[in-house]
């Protein structure tokens, strides 16, 4: 499924690959599944926060995008995952 899909896109900035390619998956008619016995383990160290230029990216690829699972640790202004600040 994932080399179906295209896998992750290079030009996808961190921190926002992963979203891009669960929004492609269900562009394509599958199913996102969340499981909370998953083990992933990262190859290298996460940012400490999110460049505003991939968020600007991401922006415009998905500019539509409203998450329909909003978490209660973000705001309910319809930002995404990290702040403009």
């Amino acid at each position: 499924m994932f080399d179906a899909v295209g896998g992750y896109r290079p030009t996808a900035t961190v921190g926002f690959s992963d979203v891009d390619y669960c929004l492609r998956t269900r562009a394509q008619a599958h199913r996102v599944v969340m499981t909370p016995y998953a083990c992933l383990q990262r190859r290298n160290p996460p940012p400490i926060m999110f460049p505003a230029p991939g968020l600007d990216a991401f922006r415009a690829q998905w500019p539509s995008f409203v998450d329909p699972y909003p978490s209660p640790n973000h705001a309910s202004d319809g930002t995404f995952l990290a702040s403009e600040a």
